[in-house]
């Protein structure tokens, strides 16, 4: 079942071994037995040292290699996922660029993957177990990274099973019987035992299925369920019930307890009663392969998303403390590291901000630098008036018909040095007078602004007020205003009586915020301290009026974003990419998140439903503290209804 060959791999303690998972079916990804019996003897332990001496060092290399190569694996997995989502519609260029980006990210899986690990997903719990003891470094983003590149290969091949493709199904399904589900279980939460199940029958009947000849049902269940003893192929399909039990108990519920059971009963009783070619196809068709691989395909996408929201929320992370969640490394190794483990690219398709890209100064071309002021712009002379003219003539001491052609920076005799608009680096002494003084003769500045005043051939005129701005409303006709498209016919929609009310909402969200503010202010009976003694309550800070422009959100557009979001799956460029024309003021992917987070708190505070696709909404902590304070359940999800339809567990 491993899929790796013992006799190529070297002995590994057991603390370099990546163990089942609780609720995981499969027994790890590192050899369950060796290939010979060692006796226990003092050459035996050498060797086992000089062997985890070989696996910790290949795993150093495993650790430096996906450092360096962590953003080329986060482009290829974003890249061929976006192609999966594009369905192939028979397009000669689509499908070769498919076939492209499919085999750079499976050279990226290879080559990241442990040297003689035969297995196409990234082994990141060893991975993660040798970050912490030999870097000390935490190693969330590449988890995060191996998590999804591991689920986006099980989606490609799912895909490519589903629509006939030539594909190697039995071991793609011991491939992921093995990985299934420790590398692929994003929630961690136990509920996939039952696919895990599903799968494993799938690896015993198709290893049935490409045995030449009669199928060898006892070579089946020492190869696939795994016997106690590798020459023991004796075993009689009635041995199937504890040989499944014994590897598949996980101290879980009876419940699932009592499913194996049953499955290895059916398994042994269908080869009891035939144990040629009609028990095969007996199997196959209870067991189908492909709505199975439906239902994973399911579940990886879904996994998939909550890898997308925990890069989004560590990137925001990162954002709002202005650093990285990687710790430094230990010892002072790994500083080679440090650009690899810093702030890490999104998954999803963000604007590249230009702010931080900086250009180096360039010391060799020139030691003197021109400081920010500049002299007056004289090639376009003609344009100011004759006083301007004869005042600028005047300071500068030439005629406007000469200096505009001398380069800036230039003095009357060509000397930059007399200049004072430059410097050299070597001269910033004590000596050196750090303001400028004006040596033009006769400068009087009343004097300046009565000679321009009086050559002005326009005359003085008062400053008239700016007409009122009027609502947008009003001031722009209904012409001329975007137009907003209804959702296209056949896509889905919520249904009219499962919309939000947005104005009910808001108006039951500051009822249960004024509820909660009451009781927080309520006097307690037990203590001794007068209700005049009380604080008042802390007022909201007052910012200073900024001169950003702030469009608020219409309940229309929100109502088309709630929709938008059932229907995309809060996948915010897409809906900047196919939906952004809807709206009626044109927005990016971070207002639509936060718009929609912002209306996530509002059902929650008002103990509204949630609508479809408000689970995959990540609350930051500024909103769940927000939640929490109206005493709330900032966790609460979509499918919190009793048998009427109304929320439950809105309270904390």
């Amino acid at each position: 079942m491993s899929g790796i060959d013992a006799t190529a791999t070297p002995r590994r303690s057991a603390r370099h071994m990546s163990g089942p998972s609780p609720g995981s079916l499969s027994t790890g990804s590192g050899p369950t037995r060796n290939a010979q019996d060692y006796d226990d003897d003092g050459d035996d332990d050498n060797g086992a040292e000089e062997d985890d001496a070989a696996v910790t060092k290949a795993w150093e290399y495993q650790y430096d290699l996906i450092t360096s190569l962590l953003p080329d694996l986060q482009a290829a997995t974003r890249d061929l996922k976006q192609r999966i989502d594009n369905a192939y519609d028979g397009d000669k260029v689509f499908g070769l660029i498919l076939e492209v980006k499919r085999g750079m990210f499976r050279l990226l899986i290879k080559a990241l993957n442990y040297p003689a690990s035969q297995s196409p997903y990234i082994d990141f719990l060893s991975l993660e177990r040798f970050a912490k003891k030999g870097r000390g470094t935490k190693t969330d983003s590449i988890i995060r990274a191996a998590l999804a590149a591991n689920l986006v290969y099980a989606l490609d091949r799912i895909q490519q099973i589903i629509n006939d493709d030539p594909v190697d199904v039995l071991s793609f399904i011991k491939d992921l019987d093995e990985a299934f589900p420790h590398l692929l279980d994003a929630s961690g939460d136990n509920t996939s035992l039952s696919l895990a199940l599903e799968i494993r029958t799938q690896v015993f009947i198709r290893t049935l299925a490409a045995q030449p000849g009669e199928p060898d049902v006892a070579a089946a269940i020492a190869s696939v369920i795994g016997a106690s003893d590798d020459d023991n192929h004796d075993a009689s399909p009635h041995d199937i019930v504890g040989m499944l039990e014994s590897i598949f108990y996980t101290g879980e519920t009876e419940e699932e307890i009592q499913n194996v059971s049953s499955r290895s009963r059916q398994l042994a009783a269908v080869f009891c009663r035939d144990k040629d070619y009609q028990a095969l196809r007996r199997l196959e068709e209870d067991f189908p392969l492909k709505p199975l691989l439906q239902e994973v395909h399911t579940w990886c996408g879904k996994e998939y998303r909550l890898v997308e929201e925990a890069e989004e929320e560590a990137e925001e992370e990162v954002e709002d403390h202005g650093s990285a969640s990687a710790d430094e490394p230990v010892d002072g190794e790994g500083d080679i590291f440090r650009d690899a483990l810093g702030p890490l690219p999104s998954m999803i398709d963000t604007p590249i901000r230009l702010s931080v890209v900086r250009r180096s100064p360039d010391f060799d071309k020139k030691k003197t630098r021109v400081r920010s002021q500049r002299e007056p712009s004289l090639d376009a002379s003609s344009d100011c008036s004759i006083a301007t003219r004869m005042l600028l003539e005047r300071d500068l001491g030439t005629s406007l018909s000469t200096t505009g052609k001398r380069r800036l920076g230039q003095g009357v005799d060509g000397d930059h040095d007399d200049y004072h608009g430059y410097y050299h680096d070597g001269d910033q002494g004590s000596e050196t007078d750090e303001f400028e003084t004006d040596a033009r003769q006769n400068h009087n500045p009343d004097a300046v602004r009565a000679t321009i005043k009086a050559s002005s051939p326009f005359p003085p005129s008062k400053r008239q007020a700016l007409p009122s701005q009027q609502p947008a409303s009003s001031s722009i006709p209904s012409s001329s205003m975007p137009h907003r498209a209804t959702l296209p016919h056949g896509e889905t929609s919520i249904p009219a009586s499962e919309r939000p009310n947005l104005g009910n909402v808001r108006a039951m969200r500051e009822r249960n915020l004024h509820h909660a503010r009451a009781q927080d202010l309520a006097p307690n009976p037990t203590s001794r301290q007068p209700l005049a003694t009380a604080s008042p309550p802390p007022s909201s800070p007052h910012f200073p009026a900024t001169t950003r422009q702030r469009n608020p959100w219409s309940d229309d557009d929100s109502t088309l974003l709630v929709k938008l979001i059932a229907l995309e799956r809060a996948k915010w460029s897409v809906i900047d990419r196919k939906h952004g024309h809807r709206f009626e003021i044109p927005r990016n992917q971070q207002a639509y998140r936060d718009r929609a987070r912002n209306m996530k708190v509002d059902f929650l505070l008002a103990d509204a439903v949630l609508p479809p696709g408000f689970d995959l909404v990540g609350l930051g902590k500024k909103e769940e503290i927000k939640v929490v304070a109206g005493r709330r359940n900032p966790h609460r999800k979509e499918d919190d209804r009793d048998e009427n339809g109304r929320p439950i567990n809105t309270r904390i």
